[in-house]
């Protein structure tokens, strides 16, 4: 997956629709764009019940460029390159008096990221 500002968008909309407010936290060090890389944080909260539970998101983008071979009839091949990537995130959550919300928010909001991004189609 090509890390880029479409996919963190992505991320917190997944975040809002589970009721979540996000921001950005544009750290220093973290907001300036590379060319190969993303860096960012992101910080979520919504309540629950009489308290507020809180997910804190670090997001790690590499960008690189890999190499597609195809044979087409007749024995030609052709190689092309095309943009790739790596996407990681990070979370830690918390909610006073009670642990057992937040993991179940953390398995949730992952399995609803993963079947975002699955559909996602490879670039050509």
């Amino acid at each position: 997956m090509i890390p880029e500002e479409m996919r963190l968008d992505d991320i917190m909309t997944v975040l809002r629709i589970r009721g979540f407010e996000v921001e950005d936290l544009r750290l220093p060090g973290t907001t300036a764009p590379e060319a190969d890389s993303m860096r960012r944080w992101l910080g979520a909260r919504r309540a629950h019940g009489p308290y507020s539970m809180s997910i804190l998101l670090y997001v790690e983008g590499t960008r690189y460029q890999t190499r597609r071979e195809r044979q087409v009839h007749g024995g030609m091949k052709y190689e092309t390159s095309v943009d790739s990537g790596e996407l990681r995130i990070y979370a830690i959550g918390w909610l006073p008096r009670d642990s057992e919300p937040v993991v179940r928010e953390m398995n949730a909001l992952r399995q609803d990221l993963h079947e975002r991004f699955d559909r996602l189609p490879a670039r050509r």
